[in-house]
């Protein structure tokens, strides 16, 4: 009972009303930095789960955000993932190891955002194409790839131990539909707490273990083409002599 009478007087005040509307949440917690009285107000579950209803954020994401901190991140992290697929990372087919151009706003735009929330944590998945010569050529392909995104994102501020990457190779595109220039990327996922923006696609859940060693190839030339020979049937061509 006296708590609900507080709380009713607060929400009569002009802090109140503050809370009342849509309030950007970074305001929210800077207003209840003044004080105790206000802190366990405005910090309240209760209304952090009102601005939650305010801001339209369902799913399973709304069920995660429990502080202002949480709901701050989910907005900036909407206004970043405003485009299907716009936290892909794109780089030059073939085996292009340098964001293109076009990928360059997105980055800093998610550096920004680790910036700002020092809690939160980056995860780069990089890919190869399907079409790569063998496992281990698509598995360094992606790994530099992995590694370029790190750069960049700890040349624009952002603490080495918020970012974390993968290196796919070949295993989860080899299950993609598009087999087109699409596929020389990297995706970058964002959490916070139990909160991971955007929601991973399937493929991640289905593609083979990367504890599993792939089997390995190399390329020879003869007679002008390329041909790919697995790792034991040449040592078994080298034990018996056989000119390949």
């Amino acid at each position: 009972g006296e708590h609900q009478d507080g709380s009713l007087l607060f929400l009569g005040s002009l802090e109140g009303d503050l809370v009342a509307s849509h309030c950007d949440p970074e305001a929210l917690a800077c207003l209840a930095a003044c004080s105790k009285m206000l802190y366990g107000n405005i910090c309240c579950i209760e209304l952090v789960r009102r601005r939650v209803e305010d801001w339209q954020i369902t799913g399973e994401q709304s069920e995660q955000c429990h502080q202002l901190e949480h709901l701050a991140f989910s907005l900036a992290m909407r206004e970043l993932c405003d485009q299907p697929n716009s936290h892909h990372v794109l780089f030059g087919y073939g085996g292009g190891k340098t964001p293109l151009a076009s990928a360059v706003p997105f980055l800093h735009s998610a550096a920004s955002i680790a910036k700002r929330f020092p809690r939160a944590k980056v995860h780069v998945d990089a890919h190869a194409g399907v079409y790569a010569p063998s496992h281990r050529v698509a598995d360094k392909c992606s790994l530099g790839r992995a590694q370029s995104i790190r750069q960049h994102l700890l040349a624009q501020g952002v603490a080495a131990a918020q970012i974390s990457t993968t290196a796919w190779g070949k295993y989860v595109s080899s299950s993609w539909t598009e087999q087109d220039d699409r596929v020389a990327r990297a995706e970058v996922y964002i959490c916070l707490d139990a909160i991971h923006l955007p929601d991973k696609p399937d493929y991640y859940r289905n593609s083979p273990s990367l504890s599993t060693e792939p089997q390995a190839f190399h390329i020879y030339n003869r007679d002008g083409h390329f041909w790919l020979m697995p790792e034991e049937e040449l040592e078994m061509s080298r034990f018996l002599a056989i000119d390949v």
